[in-house]
């Protein structure tokens, strides 16, 4: 419940007494959450590209073996070896699939937090039918921005890109791997790759810096810096969107 804090009271006190608005940072606990996962992610997938280079050389000198003895231990050190492959490929593609999950999540949740500042009851229940891409096309408009982003070009494109990969992750199909040496294939058929995932990574921050510019003239929440990120992890700010008080930790002034 929001009350009005009296002339002469003390902010200190106010918080304590519930009476400002504390919010949990969603869109920040998840921006940040993405970062993570797509760094850990361009590591492991580094190791996967290794793991590969030495099956395709493995397979090149058994192609060699005229011995059909040697060959075929040679082979059963092949089919063991890709069980290390399992593990390895899981974690690449799920920490890039999360992190596209997560990074619409983080910007659906952003530009629904200052909707509820901005638009009616009413006008926030059809706002909430629109698709994510469709609700930062929406609202800067409603602001009346000089931003307008589009669906053809820019951040809210590659967004659109991102929301496509995130429904193919939540409503997945089978894939199948006809070999080993098609899990390059499959990598990019997916996709996921360092790339890719860092290029959705700067289109939802792109989406931050702009609409806050042309909203508040600010450059968009501080958690956007990766270093900053990691040295003060979000979690929760008082007031609202549109002016919101970060917390200190303690030591901090």
């Amino acid at each position: 419940m929001k009350t009005t804090r009296q002339e002469g009271s003390d902010p200190v006190e106010d918080f304590i007494e519930n009476q400002m608005d504390l919010n949990l940072d969603l869109p920040g606990l998840f921006y940040a959450e993405a970062m993570n996962r797509i760094e850990r992610g361009t590591k492991t997938y580094a190791e996967l590209l290794k793991f590969l280079e030495l099956h395709e050389k493995e397979i090149s000198k058994r192609e060699k073996i005229k011995d059909p003895s040697e060959r075929e231990n040679v082979t059963c050190d092949l089919i063991q070896g890709i069980g290390g492959l399992e593990e390895i490929f899981g974690s690449v593609v799920s920490d890039f699939l999360v992190a596209d999950i997560l990074l619409v999540s983080s910007a659906e949740a952003y530009i629904n937090s200052i909707a509820q500042i901005v638009l009616a009851s009413a006008d926030i229940k059809e706002f909430d039918k629109l698709s994510p891409v469709g609700k930062w096309m929406f609202l800067p408009r409603v602001l009346n921005l000089k931003w307008r982003p589009s669906v053809d070009k820019g951040c809210l494109q590659e967004f659109s890109r991102i929301v496509r990969r995130r429904n193919k992750a939540i409503h997945p199909q089978i894939v199948g791997v006809k070999g080993v040496l098609n899990v390059k294939h499959i990598l990019k058929k997916i996709p996921v790759d360092p790339s890719t995932s860092e290029r959705g990574r700067t289109a939802v921050a792109s989406l931050f810096k702009e609409l806050c510019l042309a909203w508040t003239g600010s450059y968009g929440p501080g958690w956007l810096d990766p270093a900053a990120a990691r040295e003060h992890p979000p979690c929760f700010y008082g007031g609202n969107a549109e002016f919101p008080l970060r917390l200190g930790r303690p030591g901090e002034t």
